[in-house]
């Protein structure tokens, strides 16, 4: 058990009703948003469209508790050649004071 897990990530991070209010959600129960949007397009297989093929939710449910998940899809982690390092590019709003209040 790794104990309280905390989520800071970009789109992949994200999961309609797992994240603050305000915050843009990539994958939704439909898919992806630009799927949920679009009714021209189809859902593929293998994308996500429960938050049961997520990453961090998997990740909580065999190492701990997921005590926030403050992902927002606009975020970018970036391979930044000159940096010589990976570098997490945000561009989300300040996170409010409730987060650490348990989301789920």
């Amino acid at each position: 058990m790794l104990g309280n897990i905390f989520i800071l990530g970009d789109s992949y991070s994200t999961f309609t009703g797992y994240i603050p209010d305000g915050y843009r959600a990539y994958y939704t129960p439909q898919g992806p948003y630009y799927i949920a949007e679009n009714s021209d397009l189809k859902l593929e297989k293998e994308q996500v469209c429960k938050v049961e093929q997520t990453w961090w939710y998997n990740l909580s449910k065999d190492y701990g508790v997921l005590i926030r998940n403050c992902s927002w899809s606009g975020t970018l982690c970036k391979d930044i050649p000159e940096l010589k390092r990976l570098v997490f590019v945000i561009a989300f709003r300040f996170v409010q004071v409730d987060f650490l209040k348990p989301l789920v």
